[in-house]
């Protein structure tokens, strides 16, 4: 069932559009490409990067195993039930976490952002529950880096 939260997304193929989605000047999302402006605009004012709208209290940032452990995200933070909707129906999203690259518009140019080899295939995914955030460079790309979790809720029976 669509959160309540995504009811004023525009839809496309039946599935909401995410904020962070690029959308061509047709209005067809590219499924698997950030918008780097609306990614910028989500962390600079605290928005939910899959509805668009303000950040209660907690953040929750979606990830591999391996990105939970390394603490190193690339995804803007969602609100609780945005992340788990899209850990649970959004294939592309899912994609994009063990793809290894990741494409990016920039000033409606595709840029494309190697996204480091995980050592084994991820296995499984979780939503990272934390209070805050820092953007930093890291291998010359820019990660979030959060806070220490204040829990880890591991999506169960869903493979990565």
């Amino acid at each position: 069932m669509l959160p309540p939260r995504l009811n004023h997304l525009a839809v496309y193929e039946d599935r909401p559009v995410p904020f962070t989605t690029f959308v061509d000047d047709k209005g067809t999302p590219d499924w698997g490409c950030t918008d780097y402006g609306k990614w910028q605009q989500a962390l600079q004012r605290n928005l939910c990067g899959l509805c668009g709208e303000p950040h209660d209290y907690w953040l929750v940032l979606v990830g591999t195993e391996k990105s939970i452990e390394k603490r190193q995200f690339f995804d803007a933070p969602m609100h609780k039930e945005c992340a788990r909707y899209v850990a649970e129906n959004c294939p592309h999203f899912l994609e994009g976490l063990t793809s290894g690259d990741r494409v990016v518009r920039i000033n409606n140019e595709a840029v494309v952002v190697p996204m480091p080899e995980p050592e084994n295939a991820p296995t499984r995914m979780g939503l990272y529950l934390t209070r805050s955030y820092k953007v930093t460079a890291r291998e010359d790309k820019l990660w979030i880096v959060p806070a220490p979790a204040k829990e880890i809720d591991w999506i169960d029976g869903r493979d990565v």
